[in-house]
């Protein structure tokens, strides 16, 4: 048995995380298997530890003038002239929340507490979203779609939009033109035991193997202008919800996989709200398979949503 510069990894085993490593000897070799898990736990409450220090010192930053910005949106608010102005200043009032919301989330990453979460029934939800997401990309940039069956689950509906949100974002600007036109697909689809799951995938270049390993990591960015929060955000708000994130690799398509904890039970869906604690992380990379839909439904029309 052999590794390279005699070192051990790491594997996941469910939830668990477990450190292997060989020691050579004399007679032969010692195989030692420790559970890694509270050690991973206590690095990342450190990480976000230092995170929600550096938020908290940034937040009046951003919410000063996020604040001047509410307050013009509130002046012209009575007596917009037209129909179309009536709508930007929705839209400035509508973002204007969500950046709040996303600093907020940001500094309670820090702090114990609960994911708000709800049930959500992710087709109709997933429309909603798209058509306010179409609002921020230029005309013609890129193709959203939504396919598969449908699915409900329990999850805090502004983490999900800050999830969708980021990904969605990383697609468009990482996408490179000799991919054609940026397509970006939603399915939502369940395996066998009722437990759904969410793919959003993109027919651009794909994540380099090199990076893969630190996806998630906080800070890791391969963009000069990037904080490197955004990945790392994702996952903490994926295992605040007790789901869990994965990357997909596949021949025409890249993306994530999110997989909820599972299905909505209308008898216990408060009961498993008020329980909720943060599992460990998740950094697996799978390949794309071909969705089973046999437990959420029938598959549905494809939905397409382009920018107006």
């Amino acid at each position: 048995l052999k590794l390279p510069n005699n070192e051990g990894f790491n594997f996941r085993v469910g939830r668990r995380e477990l450190g292997f490593t060989i020691i050579p000897l004399r007679s032969g070799h010692l195989i030692q298997i420790e559970d890694q898990t509270s050690i991973q736990k206590q690095i990342q409450q450190s990480k976000l530890a230092s995170i929600g220090r550096m938020a908290s010192a940034i937040s009046h930053e951003i919410r000063n003038p996020l604040s001047a910005i509410n307050h013009a949106a509130q002046l012209l608010d009575p007596g917009p002239d037209s129909a179309e102005e009536a709508e930007l200043i929705k839209i400035i009032r509508t973002h204007s929340r969500r950046i709040d919301e996303i600093v907020e989330s940001v500094l309670t990453r820090s702090r114990p507490g609960k994911a708000e979460r709800r049930k959500i029934d992710l087709k109709p939800w997933l429309k909603v979203f798209l058509e306010t997401f179409k609002e921020t990309v230029s005309p013609g940039d890129v193709q959203l779609s939504i396919a598969g069956g449908d699915g409900e689950v329990l999850f805090d509906n502004t983490q999900l939009e800050q999830i969708v949100t980021n990904l969605c974002q990383n697609s468009i600007k990482y996408a490179k033109p000799e991919s054609g036109k940026l397509k970006i697909r939603f399915f939502i689809g369940a395996v066998w035991d009722g437990t759904v799951y969410l793919d959003i995938t993109d027919n651009g270049q794909g994540i380099d193997a090199a990076d893969v390993d630190q996806l998630f990591e906080p800070f890791h960015t391969s963009d000069s202008k990037s904080t490197g929060l955004g990945l790392f955000l994702v996952r903490e708000f994926c295992n605040y919800n007790g789901a869990e994130i994965d990357y997909l690799r596949g021949a025409h398509r890249h993306g994530f996989r999110i997989t909820f904890s599972q299905p909505v039970d209308e008898n216990n869906e408060q009961d498993q709200s008020d329980a909720l604690s943060m599992p460990e992380a998740n950094t697996r990379n799978e390949t794309i398979k071909e969705p089973d839909i046999r437990a959420a439904g029938n598959a549905g029309e494809e939905v397409e949503v382009r920018p107006a």
